[in-house]
This record gives structure tokens, sequence and C-alpha cells, in this order.
């Protein structure tokens, strides 16, 4: 028995398999990064981590009482350097994309559960951090070689946050934060 084969269903075949490949393509990172730790130049590019939603703490969470490093550095919203003003207000009122580096509370190397805190008042929200930016400027300034993978650039759904002032902390797991004033308003 032949089958008969139409040619409107080859087409949408090689049309999705395409459409397919295409999500699959490897994009390259910039290289340019910073000479200083301590510049006020964005992170290197790099393709953000997909918008995702930061969860609010619930009450016990809240109430956790959290130590301060400086291990870190928040440089870039929407891959704009953080200058002078006192809060930075996204171009898309939906999301807004943050970069920099993390590096871990008292110790080399990175953290191993970092998160993005939002806090607005008493409120927090958070969001899981995954290093997708080569760093070679922090570790070379830092002369810790583990910080090499200490970069991100991830993509906040802030839609669903109520309006205000939010401060924007890194935090090393559950229990440390790294705060270097970063203000973000919505």
């Amino acid at each position: 028995m032949k089958r008969k084969i139409s040619y409107p269903g080859i087409v949408t075949s090689v049309l999705c398999l395409s459409l397919s490949l295409v999500g699959c393509s490897n994009e390259t990172q910039v290289e340019n990064a910073p000479q200083s730790v301590a510049d006020a130049s964005p992170a290197p590019a790099a393709k953000p981590s997909i918008g995702q939603a930061p969860v609010e703490f619930n009450e016990a969470q809240r109430q956790v009482t959290r130590a301060s490093f400086n291990n870190c550095n928040l440089e870039a919203l929407d891959s704009t350097a953080f200058a002078s003003e006192p809060d930075y207000t996204p171009a898309d009122k939906n999301s807004v994309v943050l970069g920099g580096w993390l590096g871990r509370n008292g110790g080399a190397g990175v953290p191993a559960e970092p998160n993005l805190l939002l806090m607005l008042n008493e409120r927090v929200w958070s969001l899981p951090i995954s290093y997708n930016v080569d760093r070679p400027d922090v570790a070379a300034h830092t002369g810790d070689a583990e910080l090499l993978h200490s970069g991100f650039s991830i993509s906040v759904d802030v839609s669903s946050l109520p309006n205000g002032v939010y401060r924007v902390l890194l935090a090393d797991g559950a229990n440390s934060y790294c705060d270097n004033g970063r203000r973000l308003k919505i």
C-alpha cells in the first residue's frame, strides 16, 4: 500500500524542525570585561536567564537573621551601569535585567545557592541566580580563581510586584546577604 504524502504536510514539518533548531544555537559572550572590580561598568553581556517572577518570603523566612558581607557587586540594570541616581526605574514596567557577580561569604569561590532578594519595607521576594557570565576581571582583582565563574545576568519578571522602591540584595544562601546600595523603582 502506497502512502500519499502531501506537499503542505512536508512544508509544515520542515518549518517546525527549522524553528526548533533555531533555539539551539550557541551565542558567544562579549569578552570586554571592566578592568577593575570597583569599576561601575556593567557585567559582560550574556544571554540572561529566562524571566522569572520572584517568590515572596513567608513570615518565618522574613524572621531569619542574616549577616551582611561585601563579596559582590550588582553592577547593571537593563545593561546600564548604575549611576549616581538613588533609584533605577526600568524601561519595561514588566521586567528588568540585572547583572553582576557574587562570591561566597568569608571564603573562596561562589555560593552554592545564590539568590537575588528584593525588599520593600518588611516584605521580601527571592529569585535564584544562575552563574552564566565568566568574570576574569573579578578573579584577577580578588586573587580567587574560583570567582572566574561568579558572574550572572538574570531577567526578572516584576509585573506582579507592588509599586515602590526596592532594595536589591544578593544572597549567599539563606543566612547572608550582600548589599551595595542598589535600588529599583517599580
